[in-house]
Parts: structure tokens; sequence; C-alpha cells
């Protein structure tokens, strides 16, 4: 899918270390700091595999119920978002087809969903993933941390067809932009899960041990 230049981000880090360590030593050879470092690292990474030392791996991932470091760390290469930062810092189109429509008190936000996007296991996103994220978003029982920036303002939503998401506001709040462009997208189908995500973005999560690790492939 076509994504929108930003700058460096991890999720870029990531795709630009993993390279690396496919390539070999060329590049690799840049990011060491002599001979003997240079040949360490394509030893380490000879069999295409970066591995890194975080600090510890989140026992719950769900990135819409935690937005811990460690979770954050693990969701950004995962999962997207409807909007994101271009490199000028300005909000642009990513996983929704365009501008939002706001109606003339604001209180009602339609937003087109594209049509263009699969998930990593193959399936296509339609406006029902992004209403399922909302739905669990703003269950109180969820446990979700993403309530507190929605809750006393996003009334109702819905998907009026496979393309389009309606959100009905009780106030006009500004900030709705903001949070659509940070609130990432789960698959409809594990968007309550605990032990796993599904996204849209260029990793996708293999393997995940609570607490301990976590493996990807892109």
């Amino acid at each position: 899918m076509t994504r929108p230049p930003t700058a460096l981000d991890r999720r870029r880090f990531l795709g630009l270390a993993l390279g690396a360590a496919v390539t070999g030593p060329s590049l690799l050879a840049a990011c060491g700091g002599g001979s003997s470092t240079s040949a360490r690292v394509v030893r380490r990474h000879r069999d295409g595999i970066l591995r890194i030392g975080v600090a510890g791996a989140p026992s719950n991932i769900n990135p819409l119920d935690s937005g811990s470091e460690l979770t954050r760390w693990l969701a950004e290469p995962v999962v997207e978002t409807l909007y994101a930062y271009d490199a000028q810092l300005r909000s642009v189109p990513l996983l929704a087809a365009g501008e939002p429509t706001i109606s003339a008190d604001r209180l009602t936000w339609t937003i087109p969903v594209r049509d263009d996007v699969t998930f990593q296991n193959g399936d296509r996103m339609t406006a029902d993933d992004v209403v399922a994220t909302l739905d669990h978003m703003l269950n109180l029982s969820s446990g979700s941390e993403w309530i507190t920036y929605l809750l006393d303002y996003v009334q109702a939503f819905e998907a009026t067809d496979e393309r389009t998401v309606v959100i009905h506001l009780a106030n006009a709040y500004g900030l709705l932009r903001s949070h659509l462009t940070n609130l990432p997208i789960c698959h409809r189908d594990v968007v309550d899960r605990k032990d796993t995500m599904l996204g849209t973005g260029p990793y996708r999560l293999d393997d995940f041990t609570p607490g301990q690790s976590f493996s990807m492939t892109r």
C-alpha cells in the first residue's frame, strides 16, 4: 500500500535494519566500529534475522488497551492508523481514503475507508474493522486507555457501507483528528484479544511470549 513520506520513525528504522541484515556486509559494515565489529554483526545476521534487545515484552499487547512504550515498540510496525503525520507533521490520509466530511455543526464526521488495503492475513480492511476498533475502545469493560480521550465526546458510530464510517459526537471536538491520526486500526476478529495483534502495517507478528519476547516477519 502507498504511504505518505515520513521522518525516520521506528517502523522505517526496522525496515532499514532488516534490509541491512538481509543484504549483507556492505551495509552492515557502515554501522560497525571496525572490521572485527562488522564481521561479528554479519555473522549474527547471516540468517536474515534482526535481533533487538528490549527492556521487556508486555503481558498485554493489544495496542488499544495499553499506551506503554513497550507495547508501542511492538505495535508500530504491525498496525496503522486512519491518518498519519507526513514529514512536515501534517495529518494526511493513510488507511482513510481521503479527508473526513464534517457536518456544519461539527458533530458528524464521515470518513471514507480505502478499498485497496489488506491485513497481514490477506483479509480486506473494511469500515467494519474501524467500527470494531472504536467499539472495543469505548467498551468500559475492555480496559482500554483510549477511552479517556473520547468517552465524553463520541456518542455513536456506524459503518454505513463497507467503505464509510460515520462518527457522531455529543460536542464539537477539535482533537478528534489528532486521535484518529494515532488510533491503531485492528482486525475485527482479534480486536478484543490481549495476546496477539493483526494489522495492515509492514510487519506481521508471528510469535509472542508474554513478558519475554516477540518475533515479526517483514
